[in-house]
């Protein structure tokens, strides 16, 4: 085949206008030297439509394959919510426990592993702990009650003028609108 064959349908394509050309140019002759072998033009033939039909069948089996592929991941779109669902019903109604491992078994479950903490592991994170709280000056609730102190009033700031001290009116002075005040006796 030449250069341009690049992908399969341009290949069938090739070899259909060759069984073409053959069947138009060379009806006549009996068979040719190819390679330094004598093929009749019945093999050549034979030859190339069962090529051409080989493609067709891995195409139709790669379109089949493909559909059934498609097919498959929507079942699992489907059908995985349902199991996951199953599964959390099963362990609410037989527990998930070593004591209903054979029930949960027979679907195909195993009981749950309980978490096991290295007693290294919970040290440290005691010490963790109560270093944290140490540093933040943490206390619990019982220990935040028996804190209490004085609240003292806040200074004035040292950059803000005094504020001038408030006037008081005199007893010589008169009120607005002109009654005499009042004197105590």
């Amino acid at each position: 085949m030449t250069s341009t064959d690049k992908n399969k349908t341009t290949r069938q394509n090739r070899i259909r206008l060759v069984l073409a050309g053959i069947d138009k140019h060379l009806d006549n002759t009996p068979s040719v030297v190819l390679n330094g072998a004598t093929h009749t033009l019945a093999d050549i033939r034979t030859m190339l439509q069962k090529d051409i039909a080989l493609t067709d069948a891995a195409d139709k089996a790669r379109a089949d394959w493909l559909t059934s592929v498609d097919a498959q991941r929507n079942s699992h779109t489907t059908t995985n919510p349902i199991l996951s669902g199953l599964k959390q019903y099963v362990n609410l109604q037989f527990g998930s426990t070593q004591a209903a491992s054979t029930t949960l078994a027979d679907f195909g479950y195993t009981p749950r592993k309980p978490r096991v903490v290295a007693p290294k592991t919970k040290v440290a994170a005691a010490a963790k702990t109560l270093a944290t709280r140490a540093a933040r000056h943490t206390v619990g609730p019982k220990a935040k009650l028996a804190i209490t102190g004085v609240v003292e009033p806040p200074a004035p700031p040292a950059h803000a003028p005094a504020a001038a001290a408030p006037q008081t009116p005199t007893a010589t002075a008169s009120p607005p609108g002109g009654t005499p005040p009042h004197t105590a006796q």
